[in-house]
């Protein structure tokens, strides 16, 4: 078994041992050209490495446990975060750092390393898997070469890489990490030659910059670009190219093209090859097949790699921030703003005034303006997720905390959208518990007259009540709101008020894990970190408010078609009268509900224990509370355990009722999660088919920390509407 050799030791068709990157390299030191100093790992290191590690069992368990080829990307995600800060924590074997000091000091002395991962998927021609595992540069020092191995063999379980295995059917149960450390090369040019043109069959291209390589990479230098002729290996058009020009010439680059020519004659396809001109010459850091489609050129002024790279999540960090940057401020400044006005005009349109086709009309235009932002929110809210995930990156590799969740205390806030509604209802609650001719009005069917309730009510329908009132069309209404204050003012609770965070010491202590000059960059990272979770759960309230608008028009067309009869159906198009007919919906909120019906099976149960992730820290017990419908919201009880196939934020005005949240998706970004954290209270996710599996009624015991609920003994008789009664406005 080898686990540690140098270049020349690699056999040019040894990609099962050591990967497709340290086999190029070989067989370009075998043709003659120039690379750097390198040594090489091969898969028998990692497989050793994670053996002796325990790895093995714990990444055995996990296929076990769940079924990773459904998951959504915040489950995959999650599970790559706790896959990858095992790795991080776990201890090198010594055989294996036996095997690697003296290789690592005689290559390479004090020099600068680049570390680059060389997995045997890699580089294949029909899956490149390009910038899907990590590579670390500028790398000094023993003890930093070894830990950045490791990332590197954990770089195998990004959720980037695995959900690019599961787009190409592969099981990572399969997937093994081999690793290369070259010398750091630096050079006045550097570029990447691109043996036929991703975009242009019958070309050649060279992209080169007066530059860092990680520079022109990541997208922060504009690159000259050369359009060369495959067939006279001359330049065909050059563009951007003074500095660059200056230093190699026409001679140079075209003498650089047909090298690249060459190999890909040597490996017999054409390729994609990274360089750098270094002491009169060339080095060529690595070669591997170009594998993109031919598709028309979108534009000329982005470079070729970007074309072929359109998934976020397999950016390099500094590119990701830049991207999430501006995504952010088109976000607040540009599309929030919009989504709020075209709410307040929908809520403003008096109904009364309109003729029944303008009223037809008016639906339809709600359903293409609904329509319009959702898809909005697929395409530019939802990446703003991955702000969190790349904080979380950049915090556990910083600080490599204990907890590979630790990073989440910097991210919670009291000012997202849901929790403001939250505290109004609080407010109402505490009005309710002090002023006992309020609560006993409310419990004889009446709303108060006591003045100052009177106005906070007002205020909370007047912010929120379309996202609480008009929830799937529930009929619950304002009596709903009146009878969930009831339920909050009988005891006041502990997890009622959303925690206040301050942060400022565990802030410090992130900072301070970075040099001076990249902090900045680390403070830069937290922002947008903050502003992804707080959007992750507010841009649902934001879009549940123009849903409500539209499904106000429909209750108002349903209440005109009992009137009218079928002539208004008739007369309108077949999206209208769908929606009027109540054989279509829109994608909304109750995607999150499931059927009734399918909570219903025996009481007898041989399961005890259910498996699913930790996402909210603490221990709590309760009588489980199935919620399969938008009605079952509204008969939540104090100290009741939510049990949810998908907790959405316009369904969080209950959680301060209940003492812990249940979720059939899994992962820490989902809105169960935050919601759970923002209140301090018990979270699992991830449980299959919770919402048959539990019943309302059981007696759980919800564990935050481990991921189990435990049932407690046989379930109850299903709670009844609740101490406070109906409650009927007159």
């Amino acid at each position: 078994m080898r686990l540690v050799c140098t270049l020349d030791a690699v056999s040019p068709s040894a990609v099962a041992e050591f990967g497709g990157k340290a086999c190029s390299l070989a067989s370009m030191a075998r043709q003659g050209y120039r690379v750097p100093p390198t040594i090489c790992l091969s898969r028998d290191a990692y497989r050793f490495f994670i053996e002796s590690a325990g790895l093995d069992e714990l990444l055995t368990k996990f296929f076990e446990q769940y079924d990773w080829t459904s998951f959504r990307w915040e489950e995959v995600w999650d599970i790559a975060l706790r896959i990858r800060h095992a790795f991080s924590a776990a201890a090198m074997p010594d055989e294996l750092i036996a095997a690697l000091i003296p290789r690592i000091q005689e290559t390479f002395g004090t020099t600068a390393t680049a570390i680059r991962s060389s997995a045997p998927e890699e580089d294949h021609a029909d899956a490149s898997f390009a910038g899907l595992h990590d590579s670390f540069l500028d790398i000094q020092g023993i003890d930093n070469i070894l830990s950045h191995i490791n990332l590197v063999f954990a770089s195998l379980w990004t959720d980037r890489a695995l959900l690019y295995r599961r787009e190409l059917g592969l099981d990572p149960r399969t997937s093994a990490m081999a690793v290369i450390v070259q010398a750091m090369v630096y050079g006045p040019v550097c570029g990447v030659v691109f043996t036929r043109d991703p975009q242009r069959e019958h070309d050649g291209l060279i992209e080169a910059a007066c530059a860092r390589g990680q520079d022109l990479v990541d997208g922060r230098v504009e690159p000259a670009r050369y359009v060369m002729d495959r067939n006279s290996g001359h330049i065909r058009s050059a563009s951007g190219h003074d500095d660059v020009h200056a230093i190699l010439g026409s001679t140079g680059i075209e003498q650089l093209f047909a090298d690249a020519m060459n190999l890909e004659h040597v490996f017999g396809r054409p390729q994609d090859v990274e360089w750098v001109f270094h002491d009169e010459g060339i080095v060529f850091l690595q070669a591997r097949p170009v594998t993109t489609t031919y598709e028309p050129i979108l534009d000329e002024d982005v470079p070729v790699w970007e074309h072929a790279d359109k998934r976020p999540w397999y950016r390099s960090l500094s590119k990701s921030l830049d991207q999430l940057n501006a995504l952010h401020q088109e976000v607040e400044t540009e599309l929030i703003p919009a989504m709020q006005s075209e709410a307040e005009t929908m809520k403003g349109a008096d109904f009364s005034r309109y003729e029944d086709m303008e009223l037809a009309r008016e639906i339809e235009r709600r359903v293409h303006l609904y329509e319009h932002w959702r898809h909005v929110y697929y395409d530019r809210f939802i990446p703003m997720a991955h702000g969190m995930r790349l904080f979380a990156m950049v915090y556990n590799q910083a600080l490599r905390p204990d907890d590979p969740y630790a990073f989440m205390e910097l991210l919670q806030t009291s000012h997202l959208e849901s929790l403001k509604r939250n505290r109004l209802l609080s407010a109402l609650a505490d009005m309710a518990r002090s002023s006992p001719d309020v609560l006993d009005a409310i419990h004889d069917g009446q709303r108060p007259d006591d003045a100052v309730f009177g106005q906070l009510f007002d205020t909370f329908i007047a912010g929120f009540g379309d996202l609480v009132c008009n929830l799937a069309w529930c009929e619950q209404g304002e009596v709903g709101v009146l009878r969930l204050v009831a339920r909050m003012a009988a005891k006041p609770a502990q997890a009622s008020i959303a925690r206040e965070h301050d942060t400022t010491v565990h802030e410090a202590r992130y900072l301070n894990a970075f040099p001076e000059k990249r902090r900045q960059f680390a403070q830069d990272v937290l922002n947008i970190g903050r502003a992804s979770y707080r959007l992750r759960d507010d841009d649902n309230i934001y879009l549940g408010r123009i849903e409500a608008g539209l499904l106000v028009a429909v209750e108002e067309g349903k209440k005109r078609l009992k009137e009218h009869g079928k002539k208004l159906e008739r007369a309108t198009s077949e999206t209208v009268a769908a929606l009027l007919s109540g054989q279509s919906l829109p994608e909304s909120i109750e995607s999150n509900f499931v059927s009734p019906k399918s909570e219903v099976r025996p009481h007898d149960r041989t399961e005890r224990i259910l498996h699913g992730h930790p996402a909210g820290p603490g221990i709590a017990r309760g009588r489980a509370r199935v919620i399969a419908s938008p009605a079952d919201l509204y008969t939540v009880e104090h100290g009741d355990v939510l049990v949810v196939d998908a907790l959405d934020p316009n369904m969080t005005f209950v959680v301060p009722l209940a003492s812990a949240i249940i979720e059939r998706r899994g992962g820490m970004l989902i809105h169960g999660a935050i919601i759970a954290r923002e209140y301090g209270i018990a979270c699992v996710t991830g449980i299959g088919n919770a919402t048959t599996r539990i019943v309302t009624g059981d007696m759980l015991v919800v564990d935050g920390y481990t991921g189990q609920v435990r049932f407690e003994r046989q379930p109850l008789e299903p709670a009844q509407d609740g101490p406070t009664g109906p409650v009927k406005l007159t």
